[in-house]
């Protein structure tokens, strides 16, 4: 038999965990708003101890994760206070609850970051769960995603092919071009970093950028017909194997000449369509 404690709001969002308890709700029928109180009220001045008075009053909205598709706002009461003997006045901060001036929670900023490395949801798609925007979403998972993914040295473990592209991130501007260098050792691939940049120089600096270990364990590296790339491999590689990806062999071969490929077209015959010229 489990042992059922009373239904409550801290237990079932884990307001607790945040510094921060439930004092109202507000349910429509795809939001709701909690009203929360910081549990962690310290009135004392400080520069002279004494304890202050209530001010005034503010309501802080922070985005939590969704439950289903009811969106959850935590807003929050932020008390300013005043010492009556020195003047000064201070505010309470929801530090365990949100980083900075962040509008995500610390929960959601997790669970954004898990939706999109491990769910391989779009940004976009998070942000319409919990009925927020895309910078929203967008800028607080930057920041951990570049100190729990990108620093950590384990994700280049077994890698030994890559893969190198470039893609037009933006169209325009000066800085449009990226290189995406993908993990292909596996059957599915998996992005491993995004370079600003589409030069020769991009590319060897970041090798020379990786653990010696990791790359001296790239032993094939998969790559369209830009030279760059392939002169930056062959120069920071030991003994690179360099090929081209399937998607440009194909595409080179159908822009190519049908004259150059020795190949006489018939009159009013496409060169190219199945079965054999003479059939006609």
């Amino acid at each position: 038999m489990h042992n059922f404690t009373p239904l409550g709001l801290d237990t079932a969002l884990s307001l607790t965990e945040h510094g921060l308890t439930a004092i109202g709700q507000h349910h429509t029928k795809r939001r709701l708003t909690v009203l929360c109180l910081i549990t962690d009220e310290d009135r004392s001045c400080p520069d002279c101890g004494q304890r202050g008075h209530v001010r005034s009053t503010r309501i802080r909205r922070l985005v939590r994760p969704p439950i289903g598709l009811i969106a959850v706002i935590l807003a929050i009461r932020i008390r300013t206070f005043a010492c009556p003997y020195c003047r000064r006045r201070w505010s309470q901060s929801p530090t365990k609850a949100c980083v900075g001036r962040l509008k995500l929670s610390r929960t959601a900023r997790l669970w954004a970051l898990k939706s999109v490395v491990i769910d391989k949801m779009r940004i976009h798609v998070i942000a319409k769960n919990p009925a927020t925007s895309w910078n929203t979403v967008c800028t607080p998972i930057v920041t951990p995603g570049r100190t729990s993914l990108l620093a950590a040295a384990a994700r280049f473990d077994g890698v030994s092919t890559i893969g190198v592209d470039e893609h037009c991130w933006f169209y325009r501007g000066i800085d449009r071009w990226i290189t995406v260098i993908a993990d292909l050792t596996s059957r599915t691939a998996r992005l491993v970093d995004i370079v600003p940049g589409r030069l020769a120089e991009v590319l060897s600096n970041w090798l020379n950028n990786q653990p010696d270990q990791s790359r001296a364990g790239i032993d094939h590296i998969a790559m369209d017909a830009f030279a760059g790339y392939k002169k930056a491999a062959t120069d920071v590689l030991p003994y690179p194997t360099t090929v081209m990806n399937p998607f440009h062999v194909v595409a080179l071969v159908a822009n190519t000449p049908r004259s150059s490929m020795g190949e006489k077209a018939t009159p009013g015959r496409d060169p190219w369509a199945s079965g054999p010229v003479g059939d006609d």
